[in-house]
């Protein structure tokens, strides 16, 4: 419950509006419920299809052995920001795309 009110109370705190400063919205971000809490390691686009962003998602402490986590490389379009076109599963981190 807790965390459900902090984030109502940023999301109000982002929807204010300030005439006195400068405002960014962000269209959209690249998230979603299988790389959520992960580490980016590494960010690449595609110069074939610029469509096309490959982001690695590992471990930053390579000697955490016990409660490391497994690496993902999702490709994410901007057709879709909120769940990437395909994600890749290996059993250690990604450090380089």
């Amino acid at each position: 419950m807790a965390i459900k009110k902090e984030e109502n109370k940023k999301k109000q705190e982002e929807e204010e509006f300030n005439p006195d400063k400068i405002n960014l919205k962000p269209l959209f971000k690249f998230t979603c419920d299988k790389v959520e809490g992960r580490n980016i390691s590494c960010m690449d686009f595609n110069t074939a299809n610029p469509d096309l962003l490959a982001v690695g998602y590992g471990e930053f402490d390579m000697d955490n052995t016990e409660t490391k986590k497994k690496g993902i490389l999702a490709f994410w379009t901007l057709k879709n920001p909120y769940f990437p076109e395909k994600l890749i599963y290996v059993d250690n981190c990604i450090t380089c795309c």
